[in-house]
């Protein structure tokens, strides 16, 4: 899908906003059929895959172990909520931009001029979900957004499993900052969702808890045995999709990192579903 001019402001007010008027699949989101979807990885490719490095051991065992889980059928935006969208919200409602959002991203009150299609940013779970009731839309579950990033294999990126830079905007990327959505068309996902690896992390609406029959590991670093254990905490909520400060280990499907609700960041967004 091509994105908007950035002064459509009609097709952002159809993108972001449902009511008895709306498709039933509305502009900008794509349906997702229902069917199983993988989730985690093997608990055996954690040393291979951070090179037996205990530190991203640690974060990458919060994936395991791998299971498959049924998923019913749900819309989704293609790309991530962008700047024009939320600035529509904000005028249609009457609100000003947070604090944050004037701090770090928007320093005249206002998108900057040529980000207007960049994915929104220093926005938190609170505010976010301002924004999904205005628009009839909500946060995806951990599992809703890895079946809309893996379709119905075991892919590691949107696009294979073999690491592509040229197909995502990432920590490999130069210059390392956000850009447009939808900038990478030949990285969408089997469903043709957009920007599922890098660009921004993304919020989903999922406690940072253990998967069911989740193990600590023990692993043998020289003479020491380390006894390695995410910091899981249901408080936190799962980000996932990895970002532009991020690379290969850190931009695949299965990697759930647990944040507070309340936290905001300059390479943290979200989409909605539905």
């Amino acid at each position: 899908a091509a994105p908007a001019a950035a002064s459509d402001i009609q097709h952002i007010l159809r993108q972001t906003s449902g009511g008895a008027g709306a498709t039933p699949v509305p502009t900008g989101m794509v349906a997702i059929p229902a069917g199983n979807v993988i989730i985690g990885m093997p608990v055996e490719r954690v040393e291979v895959v951070c090179q037996k490095d205990p530190v991203p051991m640690k974060d990458v065992l919060a994936e395991t172990p791998r299971r498959t889980v049924p998923v019913g059928e749900f819309l989704i935006d293609i790309t991530e909520v962008t700047n024009l969208q939320w600035k529509v919200y904000l005028d249609a409602t009457g609100r000003k931009p947070s604090a944050t959002l004037i701090e770090f991203n928007w320093p005249d009150s206002e998108v900057p001029a040529g980000q207007e299609l960049y994915p929104v940013t220093n926005v938190n779970i609170p505010e976010i979900r301002d924004y999904l009731a205005w628009c009839g839309k909500r946060l995806p579950t951990e599992e809703e957004g890895g079946r809309a990033a893996r379709g119905d294999d075991d892919r590691d990126y949107p696009w294979g499993s073999k690491w592509d830079d040229t197909l995502c905007q990432s920590g490999v990327t130069i210059p390392q900052q956000a850009t447009a959505v939808g900038s990478f068309p030949a990285g969408a996902s089997p469903f043709g969702v957009l920007d599922m690896t890098g660009n921004v992390f993304e919020w989903v609406d999922s406690p940072f808890a253990a998967f069911p029959g989740f193990q600590p590991m023990s692993f043998k670093q020289g003479k020491k045995s380390l006894q390695l254990m995410p910091e899981f905490n249901s408080t936190l909520r799962v980000i996932k999709g990895g970002g532009f400060s991020h690379g290969p280990t850190y931009s695949r499907i299965d990697v759930r990192i647990g944040e507070s609700a309340v936290a905001s960041d300059d390479v943290l967004g979200f989409r909605a579903a539905r």
